[in-house]
């Protein structure tokens, strides 16, 4: 079951709502569209909203309104094959009972292939936006790090853009016992970028107390940790935060943000890392634990 990701949520919430946009000039020469949505690399159906640069705001209360049909032709090409891709057009309902024009289209994305969307009018009008699916090499893990009060590790995510969840899943038993159940910590945003990737540091002493708590395993009793794995989803590298840090609220505001040529709004990928994961040894040693055999 795929978990919600707060900041797609912001470009969801765009693509299914009324847009009423105080920061677009819809008298600005050369822009054409705006354009909300992003390629999803676990998927295989994508969507984007587009709207009409016009002299009046696009609010569509019924299909019977002017506003209801648009002259756009929407195409996508993996830069990596040249595969073209023509998306459908439906005018769809949104959450507040208005009406958008969804354009949407069925085929695999590929991590490390480039992307580009383009919107053209009859008239030859244009705006586009390029996307680059981010790909997740296998985490390099650190040595640990123990101290008197804490034992951490640090796992490098080569590849990664800035990350939008990512969740660490442990699955630790009493040593003798035959079955065990994934326990999930959710590490949200965590960590930094480095020159080698994203750099997330997992607690494990916090983590595993956790699971003791979890398991109801006193503190002397032996546990095996029979498997660790991290799961992240990771936006394109194009995907930044409009003042360096993530507020929703801001991150929302469609002038914060563009990559769309000739037009406003934001088109971007996710993908998502699932890799098993080996504590170290000296750090489930420190910390009481039985490693895998």
């Amino acid at each position: 079951m795929l978990r919600p990701f707060p900041l797609i949520l912001v470009i969801e919430c765009l693509l299914l709502a009324g847009c009423k946009d105080p920061l677009i000039d819809p008298f600005a020469s050369g822009k054409h569209f705006t354009v909300y949505g992003y390629l999803n690399a676990f998927d295989i159906d994508h969507s984007v909203r587009v709207i009409a640069v016009r002299r009046s705001p696009e609010n569509i209360t019924s299909p019977a309104v002017p506003h209801a049909e648009i002259d756009a032709v929407v195409t996508s090409m993996d830069l990596t094959t040249n595969a073209p891709v023509r998306w459908t057009h439906s005018l769809q309902q949104l959450d507040d009972g208005t009406y958008g024009h969804i354009f949407n289209a069925r085929f695999v994305v590929r991590e490390g292939h480039r992307y580009r969307l383009v919107i053209r009018r009859s008239d030859g009008a244009e705006s586009t936006a390029e996307t680059t699916v981010p790909y997740l090499g296998p985490p390099v893990g650190e040595p640990a790090r123990i101290t008197a009060d804490s034992v951490t590790q640090a796992l490098i995510w080569p590849g990664a853009g800035v990350p939008d969840k990512i969740v660490v899943v442990y699955c630790a038993k009493p040593v003798g016992s035959f079955s065990c159940d994934p326990i999930e910590i959710d590490y949200g945003r965590a960590g930094r970028r480095t020159s080698n990737g994203w750099k997330v540091t997992v607690n494990l002493k916090r983590d595993l107390d956790f699971l003791r708590q979890q398991l109801g395993v006193d503190s002397l009793l032996p546990l095996e940790l029979s498997t660790a794995e991290m799961e992240f989803t990771s936006l394109d590298k194009d995907w930044k935060a409009p003042v360096g840090e993530f507020d929703p609220d801001v991150f929302g505001q469609p002038g914060a943000l563009t990559n769309v040529e000739n037009g406003f709004g934001f088109w971007g990928s996710v993908a998502r890392g699932v890799r098993t994961w080996t504590p170290d040894t000296a750090a489930l040693d420190a910390l009481g634990y039985v490693p895998p055999e």
